[in-house]
C-alpha cells in the first residue's frame, strides 16, 4: 500500500468508528453529518438545467463533488439504480474528505492537473468508497463462509463493486488487517451463520 492509500484507509477507519454501527452503511447520512450539501440531478432539472448540460459539467452521468471554502457539495444522479447512487455519494464524499476538491487545480468546470494526478485521486476515492460500503470487519468476518454476492447484497453494493474491493483486499490483506479498525458491525442477522440443529428424530436413511 502507498502512503496515500494508508491515509485513505485511516479516513475510512474514522468514518467506521464514528458513523457505522450496522449495515448497510449510509453515505448520505455521513455526508449530512459533515454539513455537505446534497444536490440530485432532479434538483438541477427543477432549476431549469438540461441534463445533458449538467452531465457535461460533471464530466460524467453519475455525479461530482465541489468545494468552495468551507462549503461542500455532492452532486449525484438520482435516476441511477439505488446501489449506484450509494457508491457515487460515497466516492464523492471521499473526494471531499481526502482533500481532492481543495486542490487549487481542481474545479467542477475544469481540471487542470495531469492525467496521472486525476487517476491517483480517482483510485483513492473509489478504493476508499468500496472499503467504506463493504467494511473490512464485515468482509474479514463473513467471507470465509458467505459468498461475495451475499456480502454485496447485505452491503447494498453491486457485485462488480464488491469484486473490485475484494481484489484490492486480497492484494493488500496483511497490511489491511494490521491497519484497519476491527469493530463489530451489526449485520442484522443477514450474514449470520446458519445454526445446525440436533434432531431427536432422524430420517430413515441415516438411522443406525
Amino acid at each position: 500500500m502507498t502512503d496515500r492509500e494508508k491515509r485513505a484507509l485511516k479516513c475510512v477507519n474514522h468514518l467506521l468508528d464514528h458513523f457505522v454501527y450496522k449495515l448497510p452503511v449510509e453515505p448520505y447520512k455521513i455526508a449530512k453529518a459533515y454539513n455537505i450539501k446534497m444536490c440530485s440531478a432532479s434538483y438541477y432539472a427543477e432549476q431549469g438545467m438540461e441534463r445533458d448540460a449538467l452531465f457535461a459539467i460533471w464530466g460524467n452521468s453519475d455525479g461530482s463533488a465541489m468545494s468552495y471554502g468551507k462549503q461542500h457539495v455532492i452532486n449525484y444522479n438520482n435516476a441511477m439504480p439505488y446501489n449506484r447512487q450509494r457508491f457515487t455519494i460515497a466516492e464523492e464524499l471521499m473526494h471531499i474528505l481526502l482533500g481532492h476538491t481543495r486542490d487549487k487545480r481542481f474545479s467542477v468546470f475544469s481540471q487542470d492537473y495531469s492525467p496521472e494526478v486525476y487517476d491517483e485521486y480517482e483510485h483513492e476515492a473509489k478504493t476508499a468508497a468500496g472499503l467504506l460500503l463493504m467494511p473490512l470487519p464485515v468482509y474479514f468476518r463473513y467471507h470465509p463462509y458467505r459468498s461475495l454476492e451475499a456480502i454485496a447484497s447485505a452491503c447494498m453494493i453491486s457485485s462488480a463493486c464488491a469484486f473490485t474491493s475484494m481484489q484490492y483486499i486480497v492484494k493488500n490483506e496483511a497490511e489491511l488487517r494490521e491497519l484497519s479498525t476491527h469493530k463489530r458491525i451489526d449485520c442484522g442477522g443477514i450474514l449470520a451463520p446458519k445454526r445446525f440443529v440436533a434432531l431427536d428424530v432422524w430420517p430413515e436413511a441415516v438411522r443406525y
